[in-house]
């Protein structure tokens, strides 16, 4: 049984912008606003999905490469980077504060070179419009996260490579103030922090070690747990939205899933399909939300890879229930081969301006459901996309290496096809045009081939106009032997792993590409519910 519909959608031009290669968690929902968020070179950028469109704007824009980012409730927003060296800006940023007092557990006693500051920190507020950046951190900022604290009130935190988890509250009006500074372990970078959805006390944080820290700031002694997880540097950590069991996943390719209650030992252990290679790391893990009745852990490889985990079999050591999303290249071959036809009818109907930005903060961007085989002549992509673990493991690892899109083949050639008449010459009926079932109906979905056979030779214009789409239609076919030099092995690298449930609506796993755009599924909810209820949790 299929985890997912076999429906996904593409939603077309909407990069992803990765500014530092291990740090990929850069998409992320919002709910009260229904809007996704994710980096474009140096501008946060909200956007909506509709059925056949979306609609991307302009969030804010900063004045350095943003490396992290965080997003709250009505769309408040945090990110974290560095300075780069030289940088013209420098100066316009201020230092923050640290506690003057040095507080077990708020300010480390370690005795630390001095140096002037380096990593960034910026807030933005949508509904007042305050955007502040300040510097945080010797260096650079790897993660950054920003919870709701109450209505005027927000709580922040930043890991840094210079050992310190910084802890912040930040108002409204973009005020900043650091509470506590926290070295979790001496020279180790960290890269993640996560707050516990029902203990809001509790963090746990990873870093550049085997080490997963449980974190109290609150506590004289804020380190309450080490954990030596025995796998190398970890990177995305997630809670299950009970807050009792949480998932580290490690760049050598595991994911460890454990217990608070029981710390002793993992509860659970799930490895990449292609473990000890970079392009196999993990980067981000994501559990189902609390409104969906799901129940499930997606993980991201760091290129093409999305794992779908059933929690209620997450023990299972047959790995029946888990499934795996594949990405290739090609599916930014097929979506530039659908958008570019489909602007060529556009501009044969004469509504070519219909897709084009509308401003320079606002841009449309073509939905694509990439299995439909309701429409016809509406080609769908060439391969499935999900996979079951057992197979990519021990049979097919590398399915896609040397995989390029074929589009189907182009239509005939206009002078090839005999002349429609308006008007019967060899009867005399009165019927001016016989129906024709091969001629898709003007109302259909959009078609790059019952686009070109309907009335093309009824003008001299339009049969001119149709020459010259077909001979781009085979030009176009003959551009797809390469692929981007952000794939690898024929799989596009993953910036961004969501799992959301829109109002009304069953949740929906979203991933975001460096390369080409998003791609969207829904969950097999449905399905799902006619499993056993039977749950670790």
């Amino acid at each position: 049984m299929s985890i997912l519909r076999p429906t996904p959608k593409f939603v077309c031009n909407t990069k992803i912008s990765v500014h530092h290669w291990q740090l990929l968690d850069l998409l992320h929902y919002e709910s009260a606003t229904n809007r996704l968020y994710y980096t474009k070179v140096d501008e946060i950028r909200r956007l909506e999905i509709c059925q056949n469109q979306a609609r991307s704007e302009r969030h804010f824009e900063l004045k350095y490469l943003p490396k992290c980012s965080n997003v709250a409730s009505n769309g408040v927003t945090v990110t974290g980077g560095v300075l780069q060296p030289n940088s013209a800006v420098s100066q316009s940023f201020e230092s923050l504060e640290m506690p003057t007092a040095l507080e077990p557990g708020k300010c480390c006693k370690i005795q630390r070179p001095r140096s002037s500051n380096q990593g960034l920190f910026s807030y933005y507020s949508p509904e007042t419009g305050a955007h502040t950046t300040v510097k945080l951190g010797e260096m650079i900022n790897n993660d950054v996260k920003i919870y709701d604290s109450n209505s005027s009130q927000f709580s922040a935190y930043a890991c840094n490579n210079d050992s310190f988890l910084y802890c912040m509250d930040v108002n409204n009006s973009s005020q900043i103030s650091v509470t506590a500074k926290i070295n979790c372990e001496l020279n180790t970078c960290l890269n993640n922090v996560i707050r516990n959805p029902m203990c809001h006390r509790l963090l746990t944080v990873s870093g550049d070690t085997s080490s997963i820290f449980m974190v109290d700031p609150s506590s004289p002694q804020p380190v309450i747990k080490t954990i030596d997880s025995k796998h190398d540097s970890g990177f995305g950590i997630a809670y299950h939205n009970s807050g009792t069991m949480f998932s580290s996943v490690f760049q050598d390719g595991s994911c460890l899933i454990y217990d608070i209650r029981n710390l002793s030992g993992k509860l659970a252990e799930i490895r990449s399909t292609r473990p000890g290679i970079s392009a196999g790391a993990l980067r981000l893990c994501k559990f189902s939300p609390g409104n969906t009745q799901d129940d499930l852990l997606v993980l991201s490889e760091h290129a093409g890879r999305v794992h779908l985990v059933d929690m209620r079999h997450v023990t299972d050591e047959k790995h029946e229930s888990h499934q795996v999303i594949v990405l290739p290249g090609a599916l930014e071959q097929y979506a530039d081969f659908m958008v570019q036809n489909k602007r060529r009818v556009e501009k044969l109907r004469g509504d070519d301006d219909a897709m084009s930005e509308l401003n320079a903060d606002v841009s449309v961007h073509d939905v694509l459901t990439l299995y439909n085989d309701q429409i016809r002549n509406y080609p769908s992509f060439s391969a499935p996309l999900v996979y079951c673990y057992d197979y990519l493991i021990n049979e097919n690892p590398q399915l896609f290496k040397n995989y390029y899109y074929q589009p189907p083949p182009p239509p005939p050639a206009p002078h090839s096809v005999p002349p429609r008449f308006k008007s019967p010459q060899w009867s005399s009926t009165t019927q001016a045009h016989v129906d024709d079932p091969a001629v898709a109906p003007k109302d259909q979905g959009l078609s790059w081939q019952s686009s070109l056979e309907t009335d093309v030779f009824e003008e001299e214009d339009e049969e001119k106009d149709d020459e010259k789409l077909f001979a781009s239609y085979v030009f176009h076919e003959r551009s797809y032997s390469t692929t981007s030099a952000d794939n690898l092995d024929g799989e596009m690298l993953i910036a961004g792993l969501e799992y959301y449930c829109p109002p009304n609506e069953g949740g929906r796993i979203v991933v975001g590409t460096k390369s080409a755009g998003l791609i969207a599924w829904e969950v097999n909810a449905i399905a799902r519910r006619g499993i056993s209820d039977a749950s670790l949790v």
